[in-house]
């Protein structure tokens, strides 16, 4: 068995219980402390060489049920899941960083996947009826019942329980079998184990609900479960049970660094950024002066690109300049483009204002992230997401303070099944925007995470 990491070795020298469970669960923690091993195995044509290991790991993981949160030490990372905030904090250990992100952008990111799973079984299905991809397994691996579809004609799911063991078969096959201690959960802290499963383990919804009517701490446990041609067996055997107290904060001393990932760097730069951003108070006026000075001197693409700023940063009704000036300017293209940029409304439209952005210059213009944004805006309209997302990060480094930016962003993201970065998108539109006029845009992240409560309220009670 390998040794516990001295990271999170800490809290176990304050546990107060060398056995058994407290009856009251006010203060104290009950803590899992297992020793994992899992197996996966790709399953393969005989022409091809047949099954084979491809990877195969044995650790120590130490889990930690509290009254509003679960807490998983791994060797490396540690998971703190906060239900009371509806918040996922990442530790990584040996950095000492942690990234703070909401736990319904991970609920919505099974969903998406679990979406895209079951269009891939009715194309499957549509091209050769015969082949059929398994709702039940899908459900089992992302721990969530699929919405809108029916299970194939001979899926069938069974469980048992006992009191000497828990069992659930998955088409024939045994998915889970548990072996309970006969120590009971404290009051709540079976809901809880149930919520490590529910993100950690890939279990049935149907084996989660067995285990939390058991109400027994797990001596042992055996599931599997399916990913494409992929099968994966993990083993959970308990080596410690006790209690401690909850008051422990694994991230008091680390860093925040919401993404780690080199390829997201310079989105977590903008984040930081935006976080210096008092309200939309502190642009929106500047902006103004600035269009009014362009005008007078004139300058008028450079009052057009503050304009734009704000229609599209803080969701301000567009508006002609006056009589004179829309004379002056009567013909130039790139004012043209400009106004372009605004106007479409699907992705033909956004098609034929990028063909005009795009032969704007703006060099030497103090705005001309705004030709970013425009320009990033139009191409993720048009479905290439991925430079539309590079060109709108450019627009948000000229001005991280733009909620309705944010909010574009957001929309890639989601839009390129990544909703961890759209959440994120969403909540820093929220800080830079609370007193302007996208109020009614930035009500969609609340509406989004009332709707996957309701759909799932399992995982966040």
């Amino acid at each position: 068995m390998s040794h516990l990491r001295g990271v999170w070795l800490a809290p176990l020298l304050i546990l107060t219980f060398a056995c058994g469970v407290p009856s009251r669960a006010d203060a104290e923690e009950t803590i899992l402390v297992f020793e994992q091993l899992s197996r996966t195995t790709t399953y393969r044509p005989a022409a091809q060489g047949g099954p084979v290991t491809v990877d195969s790991s044995r650790s120590e993981v130490m889990v930690a049920l509290g009254d509003h949160r679960v807490v998983v030490y791994e060797p490396d990372v540690v998971w703190i899941y906060d239900l009371a905030h509806k918040r996922l904090q990442r530790l990584v250990s040996r950095d000492q960083i942690f990234s703070d992100w909401s736990l319904h952008s991970f609920v919505a990111f099974k969903e998406m996947e679990m979406d895209q799973r079951l269009a891939m079984r009715r194309r499957l299905h549509a091209a050769r009826p015969s082949v059929e991809i398994s709702v039940l397994e899908l459900e089992a691996l992302f721990s969530i019942p699929a919405r809108n579809v029916s299970r194939g004609r001979n899926e069938v799911i069974k469980d048992s329980v006992t009191a000497d063991k828990i069992s659930e078969w998955i088409n024939g096959r045994v998915a889970l079998e548990a072996i309970p201690t006969d120590t009971a959960f404290a009051s709540g802290r079976a809901k809880m184990f149930d919520r490590y499963l529910a993100f950690q383990a890939h279990l049935h919804p149907n084996a989660r609900r067995a285990l939390l009517r058991s109400g027994k701490v797990p001596r042992r446990m055996i599931y599997r479960y399916h990913d494409f041609n992929d099968e994966t067996v993990v083993m959970l055997r308990l080596t410690r049970l006790s209690s401690a107290p909850e008051a422990n904060d694994p991230i008091a001393t680390a860093k925040r660094v919401d993404l780690n990932d080199p390829e997201y760097r310079e989105l977590d730069q903008r984040l930081t950024v935006c976080r210096t951003c008092k309200n939309y108070g502190d642009w929106v006026p500047a902006s103004r002066q600035f269009e009014a000075a362009a005008l007078d001197s004139g300058r008028y693409l450079d009052a057009a690109l503050a304009r734009a700023e704000r229609v599209l940063g803080a969701c301000e009704r567009d508006s002609a300049w006056s009589k004179d000036v829309e004379r002056r300017v009567k013909g130039d293209t790139a004012i043209a483009a400009c106004r372009a940029g605004l106007a479409w409304r699907d992705s033909a439209g956004a098609a034929a204002a990028l063909r005009q952005l795009d032969r704007v210059n703006g060099a030497g213009l103090d705005r001309s992230y705004v030709l970013d944004y425009l320009r990033g805006r139009a191409r993720i309209a048009t479905g290439d997401l991925q430079l539309g997302t590079y060109l709108m990060m450019g627009g948000l480094g000229g001005n991280p303070c733009m909620a309705a930016g944010w909010l574009d962003l957001a929309h890639a993201y989601m839009r390129s099944y990544q909703p961890v970065l759209a959440w994120m998108c969403l909540e820093a539109a929220e800080q830079v925007g609370s007193r302007g006029r996208c109020d009614g845009r930035l009500s969609e992240r609340v509406a989004r995470e009332r709707e996957l409560e309701q759909r799932y309220p399992d995982l966040f009670e």
